[in-house]
């Protein structure tokens, strides 16, 4: 009898070891302070200024953007994000009063380790022209802050 349990006991902790073994890893979150280490719109590096920044996801899915200027941070972008599945985040940019865009961007978005890559076309505003959008395709690298 005891050799039963014995066996049994093993062939169980067997099974549960195989079957942890093949589950999925956990993934990454977003949530935590992003900083960027290279950045590309419509195929072309981004200047300076415009790569010297970081985010910040929040919990609360709400997001904060900052620029640094003589190793000073200024406010870059704020507003509200989503995550509809794995690979993609939604943002919805508000101005400094708060107040939604009604215009959300769509990126792609994998991580990986602590490296956070976003890519693909988002639609924005063109200056000067209300009502007419312009396609943009954004290749960027962030690491995780610790």
């Amino acid at each position: 009898m005891k050799n039963r349990i014995f066996w049994g006991l093993m062939c169980s902790l067997f099974l549960i070891t195989l079957l942890s073994a093949k589950l999925p890893a956990k993934k990454q979150s977003i949530y935590g302070r992003w900083q960027m280490v290279s950045g590309k719109t419509n195929g072309l590096p981004n200047p300076q200024m415009a790569t010297d920044r970081d985010w910040k996801f929040n919990k609360d899915n709400t997001f904060k953007g900052e620029v640094y200027v003589n190793d000073m941070p200024r406010p870059f972008n704020q507003g509200v994000f989503m995550l509809p599945n794995d690979t993609t985040l939604v943002t919805i940019h508000a101005d400094n009063s708060g107040k939604l865009s009604n215009l959300a961007y769509t990126y792609n978005y994998r991580i990986k380790n602590d490296t956070l890559h976003l890519y693909g076309f988002y639609t924005t505003n063109v200056k000067d022209k209300p009502g007419l959008l312009q396609l943009m395709h954004i290749d960027e690298k962030w690491v995780k802050v610790k």
